[in-house]
């Protein structure tokens, strides 16, 4: 039975379709998540200019995995095998059951393409 007093605590999960898989971000996929940056992947977010090099792309990773209200994915492109971008669950309110999706970024290349539509699908069935 569904209890809408009973606060809504998300968890980290793989969700897959047949364009993307969103994998819980972890460190393993730091090397493919710096391949995927380009100089305006960053442009209209707060750090725009600190993620750049490979040690900057490991400490974007180790802060997403540490917060508390989000739960950050590695979208992976099924058809390559690589992460090609970062998307979150943010801003989770438990108590109020309510989430945002955002802080979104793909590679260049999927920009325009299914794996946005394809990714935002997935998580708002989860959510």
């Amino acid at each position: 039975m569904f209890d809408l007093l009973t606060p809504m605590v998300p968890l980290p999960v793989t969700l897959c379709n047949e364009v993307v898989t969103l994998e819980p971000i972890e460190p393993r996929h730091a090397t493919d998540l710096q391949a995927a940056l380009d100089d305006r992947v960053f442009e209209y977010m707060p750090m725009r200019s600190s993620v750049k090099t490979p040690s900057e792309v490991r400490r974007y990773v180790d802060f997403q995995q540490r917060r508390t209200e989000t739960i950050a994915f590695a979208v992976i492109d099924n058809s390559s095998g690589a992460a090609i971008g970062s998307t979150s669950f943010m801003n989770i309110r438990a108590e109020h059951r309510g989430l945002e999706i955002g802080s979104t970024w793909i590679t260049k290349s999927a920009r325009g393409t299914r794996v946005n539509p394809a990714m935002k699908h997935l998580m708002l069935s989860h959510a």
